[in-house]
């Protein structure tokens, strides 16, 4: 009897749940909100997903397929429900997104946004070649300068290319120079610009309205007695009559022979950034500043040289004191709160000591 009861009761509980689990799978509820991407948005290579989402009971997973590819998107506290999807090699166009959410009692619930596949234009500057913006590794031009640059896209019409003196609409009022689609090689006027650094900017626009900008910069001089000597694909920090040190960024230190042209890397670390530098029979001497992450630099200061291809550390220094003339350089070093005054035959290899409560210092002609 007491087996009969038992059983009975069980079957109950059995059907209860079953109930409640029947109850819970016919009143419940998902609804899906996009944020990203809007409708009708471009999107790249790469889709970037933001979504949330209201349910009545917990949520257990989120797909977001787009044309037979699939990625499961997580849920974040800040940000909602986020993901990103490879778009890379779909037809350029309209494309859909799903949104498929199922809850922990298998519940589930859709939503779809319409987006358009579209990368921006790739653009490539050949002149002036310059890398930015930046005085120190601009261009010497007559006011005659030549610009080339091409452009490609996904769409086969192409890309239209422009030249702007400075910020381009719709953020700037630069001076439009030239316009080309897909090539570009012909001649700008920047004689009303004599005497001045120009920066330039190259704009490649394709059909969907998608940009693609580079910086570029020259100092414009007519006056023919100024001949342009040589140059270098970067800021020139010290020359020679036989060589030219320059700096294509701010990890690297070059040299270039102005007799056959090759160039020589003296240093090449992403760890410091070079501040000053002079020539030497035997290399270079230089002084830098230390990454200390983030993109913030400052000190401690050091100071090097590169001697027949050896790098020598002279350790922490203030680069404000360093000089360089003829065959002889001199620093200040602070080591545990003394002031030293080193002065080096950078001809012989040798330093001395000349002060060791040094203020300043300087170096004879």
């Amino acid at each position: 009897m007491k087996t009969s009861k038992h059983m009975w009761k069980a079957i109950r509980l059995l059907f209860l749940g079953c109930l409640l689990a029947f109850c819970a799978k016919a009143q419940a509820t998902i609804t899906l909100n996009v944020t990203s991407p809007v409708a009708g948005a471009l999107a790249g290579n790469s889709l970037h997903i933001v979504a949330g989402a209201t349910s009545t009971y917990q949520i257990q997973s989120v797909t977001a397929p787009v044309a037979g590819r699939l990625t499961n998107v997580t849920f974040d506290a800040t940000a909602g429900w986020i993901g990103d999807l490879s778009l890379a090699g779909l037809p350029r166009g309209p494309q859909t997104l799903s949104l498929n959410a199922t809850d922990v009692f298998g519940n589930s619930g859709q939503t779809q946004v319409s987006f358009v596949y579209d990368q921006p234009p790739v653009l490539t500057v050949l002149d002036p070649p310059t890398s930015s913006y930046d005085t120190s590794k601009s261009a010497f031009t007559r006011p005659a300068l030549r610009v080339r640059a091409s452009a490609t896209d996904d769409d086969p019409v192409g890309a239209v290319i422009q030249v702007y003196m400075g910020d381009p609409p719709p953020y700037g009022n630069g001076t439009l120079l030239a316009t080309a689609t897909n090539s570009m090689d012909t001649v700008v006027d920047l004689s009303n610009w004599d005497g001045s650094f120009v920066p330039l900017t190259f704009v490649a626009r394709d059909s969907a309205g998608q940009t693609t900008k580079i910086p570029k910069g020259a100092y414009v001089i007519a006056n023919t007695n100024v001949i342009e000597l040589d140059r270098v694909s970067g800021g020139i920090l010290d020359v020679s009559q036989s060589n030219i040190l320059f700096s294509p960024n701010p990890n690297v230190l070059e040299s270039e022979s102005r007799v056959t042209g090759l160039e020589t890397i003296l240093v090449n670390d992403l760890h410091i950034y070079i501040r000053g530098a002079a020539l030497t029979l035997h290399g270079a001497i230089f002084y830098t500043i230390t990454d200390l992450g983030g993109g913030v630099f400052g000190p401690p200061n050091e100071l090097y040289e590169i001697r027949d291809g050896t790098l020598i550390d002279y350790g922490v220094a203030t680069p404000y004191y360093l000089v360089v003339k003829g065959n002889y350089a001199i620093w200040l070093t602070w080591t545990n709160s003394t002031v030293t005054l080193t002065l080096r035959d950078l001809l012989a290899g040798t330093n001395v000591v000349i002060s060791m409560d040094a203020r300043s210092s300087d170096v004879a002609a």
